[in-house]
């Protein structure tokens, strides 16, 4: 088959037209919508006091790591997007329309092994229809536009391009230069978000050892350790949640589909000749990989000290907000053994197997216990990876049309909060141990680089475990590889299919009808962009300081007008939240906050400490302005010193029944008159 892409296409205007479609839903999608949680606005303030020099985690609240500030400052030194809510989402339009092209490069390089070729009208009407699916999933990232799930998102998809790109050759490893990249790649992901690094870098090693067979024995024993550690980080990471039987769905899932991998590529014919280089190359390597990696933390962890940041408030910054928000919004696990009962299970496993090779049993036991584990992996295989090459291509054809039929009828509802895991990511996620396995059989038989595609499968399986601490946006966002494997292996399946006879003479009979239902098919999924485009001219422009492009609903623009024009004309000194922070008005207001220390979300979330040195800043304020949401937080926090001083607040006016503005004198008692705003 040729590589899916617009030079395999007959009509370039098609895919004009199709590319246009798809910017057109992006954007509509990115300036029609704004979340109430208003993590962009945090970001974005904290991206304005970087720039002014402000110190991070001393003067900047921030659990992001300093990668994230580092390369923004350099992509704004190229592209000067200014420190704005439109800016903002100019920059994640971007990066969301070259993180779908970096996938769909994916799809094309993996293409090219496939020896059969569509006809040019199934070839184009599959190509936009993919290149629609993979837009469409990060979809998300309109919930929080320059959040550094944007790096995230672009840095991943990058290193699988550059994984793909590469011949199907299988007896040569990754060149050194790749190697550098992937291990810079997985620095600057550890450096921006601890959770997305940790399990990148988890996954890297898989080129090298998930593959290996004709190996020393201490190097298969490296293996196995390896392979036992990277199937019990779901167990790990998760734990602390499993307080119920559908807590145990993710961290079951993600290890079953590890071992599929594993199981699948030890049962490959094509192992058996495809590791002929030196042990020492490959440790090399893998060395080399690990020296640019620790190269690239350190560099960032040197430029943190530069500026004044020690080693413990860094590690303190990128590890400590995500065990307090693991504290305030999951329920207390039950028993920390329940989670680790699966690592039990794995132990036993790996130990049978490890034993029966050893020379500490005897000869008896080794032969009955390699007759045990093999029946195990012959009848684990028969399960995952069925051997009929025509069911697997069947399975993966409706599989993504599946997929694709509950985007479309998503993609016709506003899009929701951050926490609803939306763009099919929990279908992905419960179809993901016999994706995996399935494109994983088509894909060996197609003589595909067997080290390539086990670190892509791993990719895959462990990216949803980003979820860590707040599931939704990063839950979506994290099922992309796994997407990727789905719809490369429904392409694989559509080739199979498509060189039976049976399919063949059905597709030579009927060519006006396919003709029809691939027209048909092409108009419904341009109804998304239409209802969007649409719901973009409907709104209202709220025409705010660096918000023109921005557009909501008539109420919203209304209440946030009169909310920003009160704000504007207030005789208060400083304007504080009490439960939700909304760092976006005060950039509309253009005002600036009272204390550089702005949380994400709740105030609650800073220390004591802090809040008690807030309260100081705030004391030399005569009138503060306290804007009350009817909003509560998922669980009640403790009294907190800002809370318990703002209940002396009095009531000055309401808009609607969702925000009051309230009025704190902090050198006057409650008795005083009442003050009034013009």
């Amino acid at each position: 088959m040729k590589s899916l892409g617009p030079h395999c296409i007959e009509s370039k205007l098609l895919w004009t037209i199709a590319l246009l479609a798809m910017a057109t839903t992006a954007f509509a999608t990115l300036f029609t919508t704004w979340a109430v949680y208003d993590d962009e606005g945090y970001i974005l303030w904290t991206l304005i006091h970087h720039s002014q020099g402000s110190v991070l985690y001393e003067n900047i609240y921030t659990q992001y790591g300093p990668a994230f500030y580092v390369l923004d400052v350099a992509f704004r030194n190229v592209i000067p997007l200014p420190y704005t809510t439109d800016g903002q989402r100019w920059q994640t339009l971007l990066f969301w329309l070259t993180s779908a092209l970096l996938l769909f490069g994916s799809l094309r390089n993996l293409s090219r092994t496939n020896i059969r070729s569509l006809t040019t009208k199934s070839t184009t009407l599959f190509s936009v229809l993919v290149m629609g699916l993979l837009l469409w999933h990060q979809e998300r990232l309109a919930l929080e536009p320059g959040h550094p799930q944007i790096w995230c998102t672009l840095l991943v998809s990058l290193s699988i391009f550059l994984l793909t790109n590469r011949t199907s050759d299988s007896s040569h490893f990754p060149s050194w230069i790749l190697i550098s990249v992937l291990g810079l790649i997985s620095g600057l992901l550890l450096m921006i978000k601890p959770n997305v690094g940790i399990l990148f870098t988890a996954a890297l090693p898989a080129i090298f050892l998930w593959s290996h067979k004709n190996v020393a024995t201490w190097f298969r024993s490296i293996e196995l350790i390896y392979t036992g550690c990277i199937v019990a980080i779901p167990w790990l990471l998760t734990h602390k949640q499993i307080d119920s039987i559908s807590a145990l769905v993710l961290p079951t899932l993600v290890t079953i589909s590890l071992l599929g991998i594993r199981t699948t590529l030890i049962q490959s014919p094509q192992l058996v000749t495809i590791d002929r280089v030196r042990e020492r190359q490959v440790l090399g390597k893998l060395c080399w990989l690990a020296a640019t990696l620790v190269a690239t933390v350190l560099f960032f962890v040197v430029w943190s000290a530069q500026r004044g940041i020690s080693p413990l408030v860094l590690k303190q910054a990128l590890f400590g907000q995500h065990g307090t928000l693991l504290q305030l919004y999951f329920f207390p696990a039950i028993r920390s053994s329940l989670g680790l009962s699966g690592l039990a299970v794995l132990a036993a496993f790996f130990a049978v197997h490890l034993g029966a090779k050893s020379k500490f049993f005897g000869t008896e036991f080794r032969q009955k216990s390699e007759i045990r584990t093999t029946d195990f992996l012959c009848k684990w295989n028969s399960i995952v990876s069925i051997p009929n090459e025509t069911r697997l291509s069947i399975y993966l054809v409706l599989t993504t049309i599946v997929v694709a039929c509950v985007m479309w009828l998503d993609s016709l509802n506003p899009l929701s909060h951050g926490l609803r895991p939306r763009g099919c990511a929990e279908l992905l996620l419960a179809l993901s141990p016999a994706i995996v396995c399935a494109w994983l059989s088509l894909r060996l038989n197609k003589g595909s680089d067997v080290k390539h595609l086990a670190v892509l499968a791993t990719i895959a399986c462990l990216q949803p475990l980003i979820a860590f601490p707040v599931p939704g946006t990063q839950l979506a966002l994290g099922t992309l590889p796994l997407l990727l494997l789905l719809i490369d292996g429904c392409q694989l399946g559509i080739v199979h299919l498509t060189s039976q006879p049976y399919w063949a003479d059905i597709l030579e009979r009927f060519p006006k009808r396919l003709a029809f239902y691939q027209r048909l098919t092409l108009f419904a999924a341009i109804i998304p962009t239409l209802l969007l485009t649409q719901r973009y001219c409907e709104r209202n422009s709220l025409n705010l300081p660096g918000a023109f492009c921005l557009r909501l609903s008539a109420d919203e623009t209304t209440q946030t007008r009169e909310l920003i024009s009160t704000l504007q004309k207030q005789k208060a000194d400083a304007i504080v939240f009490r439960w939700h922070n909304r760092p976006s008005w005060y950039l509309w207001a253009q005002c600036r906050p009272p204390f550089e220390q702005l949380p994400p979300s709740w105030t609650y979330l800073i220390s004591d400490e802090r809040q008690r040195e807030q309260l100081k800043t705030l004391t030399k304020f005569q009138r503060v302005l306290v804007i009350d949401e009817a909003y509560e937080p998922r669980q009640i926090p403790p009294p907190s010193p800002l809370h318990e001083a703002w209940r002396r607040s009095q009531k000055l006016c309401e808009y609607g029944s969702e925000f009051s503005l309230l009025l704190w004198t902090p050198n006057k008692s409650v008795s005083s008159e009442k003050n009034r705003i013009e």
